[in-house]
């Protein structure tokens, strides 16, 4: 999630947003097989990546406008890559220089806000393409459920009956345990597709 400094009045997070919602995330809006989820809790809520699309694949997004610092983006970005397939950071040309020096987004996309930019006409230029994450976690992706999903998903894939009363980490290490890292994101993508009532906030397990 975005860290929000005292500044001049320069391109805010909110700008970006909407300049992302006209360009990049429009497609996957109208798909009818992509959600878009902005402010998506990672590892039970401790980080919020600003955009997430969920659809064959986990990608996320996170903003970094002439407004924000890069004080959290190394431990954002070792949380995030433990759970997204692709990740693109979106930042403001101001950081450039500073953002290339994180190792954990080395395989990040990366899409620019010129210093030409003003509130009203937020152009993003692609300079990165993202790449393929390979150092997903089966334990970190099963904590983007809630509790009656991770309960459902190993009702369907074992027998025990101790499902339902099994305390958070046990379910979590039960999904990671039952289910193929690649059956585990299928279910979990599947779940997070068809949630209802999404309200930033709620407890996951």
């Amino acid at each position: 999630m975005s860290d929000n400094i005292t500044m001049s009045s320069g391109v805010r997070d909110i700008d970006i947003r909407e300049a992302l919602r006209q360009t990049t995330l429009k497609h996957y809006y109208g798909d009818g097989q992509s959600r878009v989820v902005e402010e998506l809790g990672i590892e039970y809520g401790k980080f919020r990546i600003d955009i997430a699309v969920i659809n064959g694949a986990l990608l996320g997004i996170e903003i970094k406008s002439e407004t924000d610092d890069l004080s959290r983006l190394a431990n954002q970005a070792r949380a995030y890559n433990l759970v997204f397939d692709y990740l693109t950071l979106v930042i403001h040309e101001r950081h450039i220089r500073s953002a290339e020096t994180f190792s954990d987004i080395r395989t990040w996309g990366i899409v620019l806000v010129p210093k030409t930019a003003n509130r009203d006409d937020v152009q993003l230029e692609e300079i990165r393409e993202t790449q393929f994450n390979s150092h997903t976690d089966s334990i970190s992706v099963a904590r983007l459920l809630w509790r009656d999903e991770a309960i459902d998903i190993l009702a369907r894939h074992t027998a025990s009956n101790r499902v339902r009363s099994a305390r958070r980490d046990e379910l979590v290490s039960r999904l990671s345990e039952a289910l193929s890292p690649a059956e585990l994101r299928t279910e979990v993508r599947a779940a997070l597709k068809a949630r209802r009532n999404w309200r930033v906030g709620q407890p996951l397990m």
